[in-house]
């Protein structure tokens, strides 16, 4: 498990920002002058990315897998059991949402 964390100053994030748009936007000056193609991410790829992540996370968190990582009591096993199995459901529906039906790639 992880969480992120904003471990960057206010001014820093500013001033880093600020600079990407700018090389950005380099970056995009020179894909017109030189004609060069665009390649194209989209929202399937993000999803299935995010996918990953969360089936991961969800293998690692079963109650049998932190049995690896030491004793988990019943009470433990009862609280996260669960809810793991209401996020595995959520998933495959959310999964089943992406079929490969005619315009969904």
């Amino acid at each position: 498990m992880y969480t992120e964390s904003d471990n960057i100053s206010a001014a820093a994030k500013a001033k880093i920002l600020k600079q990407i748009r700018i090389m950005l936007n380099e970056i995009k000056g020179m894909q017109e002058d030189l004609h060069l193609d665009i390649s194209e991410n989209d929202s399937r790829g993000y999803v299935m990315a995010a996918f990953s992540e969360i089936w991961v996370v969800l293998e690692e968190i079963t109650p049998d897998k932190l049995e690896a990582y030491g004793k988990v009591s019943a009470g433990e096993k009862a609280l996260i059991g669960p809810r793991v199995s209401k996020l595995l459901k959520q998933f495959g529906e959310l999964e089943s949402m992406l079929g490969d039906k005619p315009g969904t790639r």
